[in-house]
């Protein structure tokens, strides 16, 4: 599909008055080839990621705004959007394509001021904010607008720093059964950021957030449990069962660390090679450098 889809592609460039829609089908077509690793079989020219990019502008142009929004997706995560080759993020460009996508008729404030925010563009910070606090306005129940805007706060991007806000934004936000919302919430009563330190109430949070599927909360268990933090009792093979739950849902660190301890058979576990290889597997697609890590530990992977 990949190749085909080059070459769509390039006879479509090649053309005084391409079809914007099918520039758009064919960019589309060689995106989702990148995502399925498929450029890695049919050995595509270097220009491939280019080209790409090329068909989506010239789309764009003559009017598709979805491909303005591919365009702002792509350099706002880079090659990861697609797996594309070559392909740097740059949160700069990807808010312009946002904004074009946006006077296209598309709704992507959130998506703007969330890459304005993660890149701390400070130049950006008052609109990023006005943006989410008008979404917020046109609808209370907005569990995104509002961790977005928890972080705002507790972050001081674009505002005074004021966790007290934060926490009233995250408790309203999991309230709809928010995992992030939720967590955060565990770490502002582990930490004491906008209300008093509280372990007991933190680890209550970390609980409530890895049962709404936070996979950060589920590592956090397995951490707790494997040295016996906050009053829990040290349990290897409950910590365990927390990291491979995160490792599941593509918590690399965690399935890397479930790995770890069955190899070595921490704290009383059975070695099982078998599960341990199984787990650095994973942890290849979403950790990386496993036989690195091992090796600085004096381990190779089974």
């Amino acid at each position: 599909m990949s190749f085909s889809a080059y070459r769509a592609i390039s006879d479509l460039l090649a053309q005084p008055t391409p079809a914007p829609h099918k520039l758009y089908a064919a960019a589309q077509e060689l995106a989702e080839s990148f995502a399925a690793d498929e450029y890695t079989i049919e050995y595509l020219p270097p220009d491939a990621s280019d080209l790409m990019i090329r068909a989506y502008q010239e789309a764009a142009g003559a009017g598709i705004a979805d491909a303005y929004l591919r365009l702002a997706l792509l350099y706002r995560y880079g090659g990861r959007a697609t797996m594309a080759v070559g392909v740097d993020n740059d949160q700069r460009r990807a808010i312009e394509y946002y904004r074009l996508a946006e006077s296209g008729g598309l709704a992507v404030s959130f998506q703007l001021a969330e890459s304005a925010y993660y890149a701390r563009l400070a130049d950006i910070a008052p609109e990023a904010v006005a943006r989410v606090e008008r979404l917020l306005r046109d609808d209370p129940v907005d569990a995104d607008a509002a961790v977005l805007l928890g972080y705002m706060h507790d972050q001081g991007y674009g505002m005074e720093q004021n966790s007290q806000a934060a926490v009233v934004l995250f408790e309203r936000a999991s309230a709809g059964g928010n995992h992030d919302a939720a967590f955060e919430m565990s770490l502002l009563h582990f930490s004491g950021r906008g209300t008093p330190v509280d372990d007991a109430e933190g680890l209550r949070w970390t609980r409530l957030a890895a049962d709404l599927g936070s996979d950060r909360a589920m590592y956090n268990l397995g951490a707790f449990y494997a040295v016996g933090r906050y009053g829990l009792v040290a349990d290897a093979e409950t910590a365990v069962e927390w990291y491979v739950k995160a490792a599941e849902i593509g918590h690399g660190k965690a399935a890397f660390t479930a790995g770890l301890m069955l190899l070595r058979g921490d704290d009383g576990l059975d070695v099982d090679l078998l599960r341990a290889a199984q787990l650095f597997e994973m942890a290849d697609r979403t950790y990386g450098e496993v036989d690195f890590r091992l090796a600085s530990m004096g381990l190779e992977r089974p």
